[in-house]
């Protein structure tokens, strides 16, 4: 008898472990869903994104257990035209930065902006986007903005 209530207490026990590991993956692998019309991962973003004496900074957060690659090694860089995103040639001097991005991470990114635009075309909302290499065409995207203030 003491027996039986040791081994279904264990088969009790690894049916929890189980369950609960199978809870931790289905969790932590994130959801794909579109937003401002790209597939995004809820949990696969960026943080951090900002424009500071003419470059542009931003940290990308893997909260999954997924490791995955960049598919380019800077951002693409899109600006805010009317109700819709334009790509625009921001570029200027990159710095190293990862291509793969590990489980549970974070991995900070910087580039430097071309000295080819006026300041008044610097002005208005901006968006990093980085693809992942994966079938699902998944999208990370950081939002930044550029105001006069921070031209001077």
């Amino acid at each position: 008898m003491k027996k039986r209530k040791i081994c279904i207490l264990l088969i009790l026990l690894v049916a929890v472990l189980l369950l609960g590991t199978g809870i931790f993956f289905l969790i932590t692998k994130g959801v794909a869903e579109e937003k401002d019309g790209l597939l995004q991962n809820s949990r696969i973003y960026m943080t951090d994104v900002y424009y500071e004496n003419g470059e542009v900074h931003y940290t990308i957060v893997n909260d999954t257990y997924l490791k995955f690659y960049r598919t380019e090694f800077w951002p693409d860089v899109q600006k805010k035209s009317g109700d819709s995103w334009v790509d625009v040639q921001f570029h200027g001097t990159g710095f190293e930065i990862r291509t793969t991005v590990y489980p549970f991470s974070e991995d900070g990114g910087r580039f430097g902006v071309i000295n080819e635009f006026d300041k008044e075309e610097l002005i208005g909302e901006y968006r990093l986007v980085h693809g992942i290499v994966d079938p699902n065409d998944i999208h990370i995207v950081g939002y930044f903005t550029i105001t006069e203030d921070m031209l001077e």
